[in-house]
């Protein structure tokens, strides 16, 4: 068995290509919002759009 690690940015690579986008944080926070197909900035956090 072969276990080998991928980067974010291969990860995200995939994850573009399936439609997820992100958007930035507005006000204090650094933090990105990742949302996948169908998501929301606006919905749940951890079921609508995940926080990195």
């Amino acid at each position: 068995m072969f276990v080998f690690e991928k980067s974010f940015q291969q990860i995200w690579r995939e994850l573009t290509k399936k439609g997820w986008t992100y958007k930035k944080s507005t006000g204090l926070s650094n933090d990105q919002r990742y949302i996948p197909p169908g998501g929301s900035v606006k919905g749940t956090e951890g079921v609508d759009f995940f926080v990195g």
